[in-house]
């Protein structure tokens, strides 16, 4: 009687081949699961903002996709015949190793040249690495543009030629905001709060004063923490709080998740995951389709801070929603601007505008970097066209 004869074995390359596949698959079940892990650790120490129940089953899918890759992967490994002291597999997994280690470093070189991960943060605990060190600069680079990043000496983007505080007009106003406002890859001539100034002081000159509050990754949340620590070691007499929907529905204020990344755990998951897996885990979510699921709720209570702020502080406030200057992407756009006129239709101290700057023709400059979706210095100029007369009206009604 004749025996079947044992299963052969792939060839070495095959399992070589399998292994780096496999060992790949197992890192993004990792991440699921550790993603999902990180949601549940936020709400259990009231760090996370959202509300919305959607998110709920999101964190059940990551869990349960993430337990279903990583069995997966595991199931294939037993079943192929993967034995750990096979010299194949093991360069499988080097070659794995290799392949996330190689991505961790462009990721990290990537950060690095952008500024998120840049040197010269100081400041109080409750704004976490804002301000900047004063004089401190660096270069962040997107794509083709190449922006040189100078801080004056109250440790803001400088927006004078000089690198002072601008103190060229009577009403001191602060424009809070995100890496839009603040002017990621754009030099800081091209910058909105750089070019609105120059406008304000060409059509009303000593009206103003104007301070870039910007901060790179900075959210709702950020925006509140931020307004109301300037109220409090500041005199502002206008505030200019700058909404980019949907980006800024993240659940964390920025100030928390730069200490977050500071972590020794966050660290070790990195080192699997490359910084920006890291730094999406800790945000909650990628600023783009996972979104959708829960930033209005996130929205909602930051924005109901901001204008509880301003009606506690008297302080009279502009907020103002961008849009994209082609007019794409309305369905986030109008959405944001009702909601949040419906939360300061009660506070006089508030104004609600749009702000979609002018439609751009096709040919010449593009509107946003190619590939990064910050805006270009010509999309900059079209906002503050739409911009300055709406600041200079508001801000002829203030007295210091």
């Amino acid at each position: 009687m004749d025996r079947a004869l044992p299963p052969s074995k792939p060839a070495p390359a095959l399992r070589m081949l399998l292994a780096t596949a496999l060992a790949v698959v197992a890192a993004v079940a990792l991440r699921m699961v550790a993603w999902a892990a990180i949601r549940l650790i936020l709400w259990t120490y009231g760090l996370a903002h959202d509300a919305d129940p959607w998110i709920t089953w999101w964190v059940a899918g990551y869990l349960a996709g993430g337990a279903l890759l990583g069995g997966g992967a595991l199931f294939v490994h037993r079943r192929v015949g993967l034995a750990r002291d096979d010299r194949a597999v093991q360069a499988g997994w080097v070659v794995a190793a290799l392949l996330l280690a190689g991505a961790a470093a462009v990721h990290l070189d990537q950060e690095t040249r952008h500024g998120m991960l840049s040197q010269g943060f100081v400041g109080p605990p409750e704004v976490g690495r804002f301000p900047f060190e004063p004089g401190a600069s660096w270069v962040v680079e997107r794509g083709p543009y190449l922006g040189k990043v100078q801080v004056d000496t109250e440790g803001m983007r400088r927006c004078t030629p000089d690198g002072l505080p601008d103190s060229a007009g009577r009403v001191r106003t602060f424009l809070v905001g995100d890496s839009f406002v603040f002017g990621q890859a754009l030099d800081d001539e091209e910058t909105l709060c750089w070019q609105l100034r120059e406008r304000l002081q060409a059509s009303d000159p000593g009206l103003l004063s104007l301070h870039n509050v910007g901060q790179p990754g900075a959210s709702l949340h950020s925006y509140a923490r931020t307004l109301d620590w300037l109220t409090r070691t500041r005199e502002v007499d206008l505030a200019l709080v700058a909404v980019l929907a949907p980006n800024d529905g993240q659940v964390l204020e920025v100030n928390t998740h730069r200490r977050m990344l500071d972590d020794p755990i966050v660290r070790l998951i990195s080192a699997v995951l490359t910084p920006q897996d890291a730094f999406d885990l800790a945000v909650g979510f990628v600023k783009a389709w996972r979104a959708e699921l829960f930033d209005w709720f996130s929205m909602r209570q930051a924005l109901e801070e901001i204008v509880a702020i301003a009606a506690r502080e008297d302080l009279p406030t502009v907020i103002w929603v961008w849009g994209r200057p082609d007019g794409g992407d309305q369905s986030w756009y109008t959405p944001y601007v009702d909601l949040a006129r419906e939360l300061a239709s009660d506070t006089p101290q508030v104004r609600v505008v749009g702000v979609l700057g002018d439609p751009l023709p096709d040919e010449g400059e593009p509107w946003r970097i190619p590939g990064d979706g910050h805006p270009t210095p010509r999309a900059v100029r079209s906002y503050v066209d739409r911009l300055a007369p709406i600041v200079a009206e508001t801000a002829r009604q203030v007295t210091p």
